[in-house]
């Protein structure tokens, strides 16, 4: 696997301790392989799904931590809304042209205990990150193997199609505790017809 750095912890924002909102509307499901992150947590399904409420949420499957979740786990949801890489920014510092332009990410921070921190973020060519999440924006959710980030239409809004990745970690300097889903590319998501 490329060794590629990441964003820092300090783009983490404040947690909020409420239950992601129930299905609805549409849904997608994408695969990532098992076993290209050792310690780290690894990916091996994201689905996303478009709520009637107009929240947007990821759940990912993580096969390593079907017992527990660990102190330090963190996820990166990047969206590519506009799906062109010259915009946005090349969070990971990636060399695939696919994974260059993310517009949005959302994130998930594990600190132990009952204690998950999420944020968002608005990505502009030649800017620094943006914080945009504010109270009751992003709702999180961690349990044994699976991690889930909701967000409200009041931060983003999706177009029908976008493109997205997912990047997790434990500590990103160390062999093995990096996982991309997909490994190389990304997903494309398109909202289902009524």
């Amino acid at each position: 696997m490329r060794n590629r750095r990441v964003l820092t912890s300090a783009l983490v924002v404040a947690a909020l301790a409420v239950a992601a909102p129930a299905l609805g509307a549409g849904k997608g499901s994408y695969s990532d392989p098992s076993g290209d992150a050792k310690s780290g947590p690894d990916v091996t399904r994201v689905k996303v799904a478009k709520l009637k409420t107009g929240w947007l949420q990821f759940t990912l499957t993580v096969a390593n931590r079907k017992s527990n979740i660990q102190v330090g786990d963190v996820v990166y949801v990047a969206v590519d809304s506009d799906r062109k890489p010259s915009t946005g920014i090349n969070v990971t510092h990636s060399t695939d042209p696919k994974q260059q332009g993310p517009d949005y990410a959302f994130t998930m921070y594990y600190a132990g205990g009952s204690s998950l921190t999420s944020g968002g973020f608005r990505l502009v060519t030649g800017q620094q990150p943006k914080s945009i999440a504010k109270p009751s924006t992003i709702k999180e959710t961690a349990k044994a193997g699976t991690f889930t980030i909701a967000v409200s239409p009041k931060l983003f809004r999706p177009p029908k199609r976008f493109s997205f990745f997912v990047w997790a970690y434990t500590n990103p300097s160390s062999s093995g505790n990096l996982d991309f889903a997909p490994n190389t590319g990304v997903y494309a998501y398109t909202t289902p017809k009524k």
